[in-house]
């Protein structure tokens, strides 16, 4: 017997029944009633057991869930999953493991608290698997402080995800995905108080960070290291060490995060081609820290309230950068601060300055502070707009031993601009 729902565009569009008396097709948003009233019947007379739900579509709600209960239901000391084969033997064991391992029925482990009774080792360690797993609603806390000790600890694992989970208080890390992990979302999940990385991605690609809550943790939020073609979109990253920091990584995005009491909000040392892209980077020590990384692109971010500088460039391979229309305001000592002569052929136009101690600061090479035909906003500027044509009659001359001017500054951010063909 079979109870299936058809659902069109994600909407419930039909409801029917299925037994060895007969067959009830009814279309739902008619008849709810009536098939809740003939469903439960059915349910009890025919000792209806399979329950099946007719369409892929409804694998997001697997791992959105609406309704979680409260993790701790079972509790568990420092557990391994070696390989597909530990899985199935899992699965097969507890009864807080279910699924299958397929994408359209992933292996779930839900409502478990894992923790190191001894103070050592891993919460939870998964290695060499490559099925579909959701590990959902589980509170992974007091894991050694040894190396690479951490709450939940990944090494060569696919396919996974980590969604609504708490994951405190241990005694280094909060998630490592340790090598060779691919196609893994870590969503939802609240970190604190972690001694170590909140989130430390190592040699691995294809990876999403979404919506965690990362707050209060004694060194990084999230730590890319040797890493590609990730995603840390929409996280909430508090007063940690250094909000993220990107390290011999390319190819990254981070976007739409909110950064806040951070040492440094976003930190990249050879963190070459990553999109920097409507973050809100804001009370700070230091916005964005460029060490020796070429070819960003920061964009459409708000970088304001640092007790130091928005954005520093430092170094000798800093270059071919690109800034624009950005909100760089408030902060304490520089909005721009490029810092050495070998930061050099960085572009930096249609950003709003204003508010800065100094807006900016440049001791590089060849930098262009305007894209040819505009450039920025500058809250000091002293020339005049005779022609009214919203951009500056004069250039805006840049601090620092670099020479650098904006040539098109623009006049006011809130009139039109005409630019010449």
């Amino acid at each position: 017997e079979t109870i299936g729902i058809k659902t069109i565009n994600g909407n419930i569009n039909n409801f029917f029944i299925t037994s060895t008396k007969k067959v009830i097709n009814l279309k739902s948003k008619k008849n709810f009633r009536k098939i809740v009233r003939m469903a439960i019947p059915l349910l009890i007379l025919l000792g209806i057991s399979l329950l099946e739900v007719n369409n892929y579509e409804l694998r997001e709600d697997a791992i959105n869930p609406k309704r979680l209960n409260s993790s701790g239901y079972w509790e568990v000391d420092e557990y391994v999953i070696n390989g597909n084969a530990g899985w199935e033997t899992t699965n097969s064991t507890y009864e807080w493991c279910t699924g299958s391992g397929t994408w359209v029925d992933p292996y779930v482990i839900e409502n478990v608290t894992f923790r190191c009774l001894d103070g050592s080792g891993n919460s939870l360690r998964i290695y060499d698997s490559d099925v579909y797993f959701i590990i959902r609603n589980c509170t992974f806390t007091l894991s050694g402080s040894i190396g690479y000790d951490a709450g939940i600890h990944l090494d060569h694992v696919g396919n996974g995800t980590l969604i609504n989970n708490n994951c405190s208080f241990n005694n280094f890390h909060g998630i490592i995905l340790y090598e060779y992990c691919f196609n893994n979302t870590i969503s939802g999940n609240y970190l604190t108080q972690n001694t170590y990385i909140s989130i430390w991605i190592r040699y691995s690609d294809d990876n999403n960070i979404l919506d965690n809550k990362i707050v209060d943790n004694f060194d990084n939020g999230v730590h890319l290291y040797n890493c590609n073609n990730n995603t840390i979109d929409d996280n909430e990253i508090i007063n940690n060490s250094l909000g993220i920091r990107i390290h011999v990584s390319e190819d990254n995005n981070v976007t739409n995060n909110e950064f806040f009491g951070n040492s440094y909000g976003i930190s990249l040392r050879f963190g070459h081609n990553t999109k920097i892209f409507s973050n809100n980077i804001s009370g700070n020590n230091n916005g964005i820290y460029n060490d020796n990384t070429r070819h960003l692109d920061i964009s459409e971010n708000t970088i304001e309230n640092s007790v130091n500088d928005g954005i520093r460039i430092h170094d000798v391979s800093a270059d071919n950068n690109t800034i624009y229309a950005n909100n760089i305001s408030a902060n304490g000592r520089y909005g721009i601060f490029i810092r050495d002569s070998g930061c050099q052929d960085n572009m930096v136009y249609l950003n709003n300055f204003n508010d800065n101690n100094i807006n900016a600061y440049d001791n590089g090479t060849d930098n262009e502070w305007d894209n040819g035909a505009i450039g920025n906003y500058w809250d000091n500027y002293t020339g005049y707009d005779d022609d009214f044509d919203g951009i500056g009659d004069t250039p805006y001359l840049i601090s620092g031993t670099g020479d650098g001017q904006d040539n098109y500054p623009i006049w006011n951010f809130q009139s039109p601009i005409h630019i010449d063909d």
